[in-house]
C-alpha cells in the first residue's frame, strides 16, 4: 500500500514537471525562460548601478560575428528561414559604467566593465537570442545594425529600441556596440519620444521553423487573433518571450501569458 502511495506522488510531480520543461519546436520553454530572466537580472542590476553609485551605466550587448567599424560586415550573416533576409541578432550582455569625465583624462565619453561577473559578456541560455521589434508595429527590425542605424523608412532605429551607441573598451580595444543606458535617476537615456521598447527572446532565425513560429505552416511572421473576429487583429507567431523597458521609470517587465 505504501508502494503505492509513493508510486501516485512521483507521478503527480512528474506530471507537474513535465510543462515546466515542454519543449517549443526543438527549444525547450525552460531555455526562453531562463534567459528571459538572464535578460530581467542583467537589466535590473544595471539600473541599480547606476542609482547607488550616481553613474549612467549600460547594458551592453554584442551582436552576432560583430565586426568592429574598421572592419564593417559580417563573416558569416544570419540568413532568416523564414524569408532569407540577412539579419542581426543579440547573443550576449555585458554592464558597463561611463567613467565620470573627471577620471577620465583627454577622454569625456570612456565606458569600463562594471567590477566583477556583470562587466563579462554572457551568452543566454538555450543558444537563444535577442530579437529587435517595435512594440508600435509589432515588426522585427533586420537590419546590419551600425553605430549611426537607420531602418529602410529612414527612422533612426535608436528611436525604436531605446538605444545608443557606446565605445566600450574591452582589454585594448574600443568597440562601439549597442546599449541601453541608465542614468542616476534609474531612467533609460534614449533619442525620440517612445516611452517603451521591446527585446524579444527568441530562438536563432536561422533555426527550422517548427522551432521558432507557433503555427510553422503560415509561413508568416504575424497571425490573426483567435479570440478576435477581426482579421486585421494580429498577434505575433513567433516562439519568444518579450521584454519590456520603460524609458521615464526605467521599469523592466518580463511579458508572459
Amino acid at each position: 500500500m505504501e508502494l503505492l502511495v509513493v508510486m501516485a506522488i512521483v507521478s503527480l510531480l512528474a506530471a507537474i514537471s513535465i510543462p515546466t520543461f515542454a519543449t517549443l519546436g526543438g527549444f525547450l520553454r525552460s531555455d526562453l525562460q531562463n534567459a528571459s530572466r538572464d535578460l530581467y537580472s542583467v537589466l535590473r542590476a544595471a539600473r541599480i548601478y547606476a542609482t547607488t553609485f550616481h553613474v549612467d551605466t549600460a547594458v551592453v550587448y554584442s551582436l552576432d560575428n560583430y565586426a568592429a567599424a574598421s572592419n564593417p560586415g559580417l563573416a558569416a550573416p544570419v540568413i532568416d528561414s523564414l524569408d532569407n533576409n540577412t539579419v542581426r541578432v543579440i547573443i550576449a550582455a555585458a554592464t558597463f559604467f561611463k567613467v565620470p569625465t573627471t577620471l577620465a583624462g583627454n577622454s569625456a565619453d570612456v565606458w569600463l566593465p562594471v567590477p566583477g561577473d556583470g562587466g563579462n559578456f554572457r551568452t543566454f541560455p538555450g543558444d537563444c537570442v535577442l530579437l529587435l521589434r517595435d512594440p508600435a508595429t509589432m515588426s522585427l527590425i533586420y537590419t546590419d545594425l551600425s553605430p549611426l542605424p537607420n531602418s529602410a523608412a529612414g527612422g533612426d532605429l535608436r528611436n525604436v529600441l531605446g538605444m545608443q551607441f557606446v565605445p566600450a573598451q574591452l582589454g585594448n580595444q574600443i568597440l562601439e556596440l549597442p546599449a541601453h543606458i541608465f542614468n542616476p535617476r534609474g531612467s533609460i537615456n534614449a533619442a525620440g519620444e517612445r516611452e517603451r521598447f521591446e527585446l524579444l527572446v527568441a530562438p536563432p532565425p536561422d533555426v527550422n521553423l517548427p522551432d521558432r513560429l507557433n503555427f510553422p505552416e503560415t509561413r508568416s511572421f504575424l497571425v490573426p487573433n483567435l479570440e478576435t473576429s477581426d482579421p486585421s487583429d494580429l498577434e505575433s507567431n513567433l516562439i519568444s518571450i518579450p521584454v519590456e523597458l520603460y524609458r521615464s521609470t526605467g521599469r523592466i517587465k518580463v511579458v508572459t501569458e
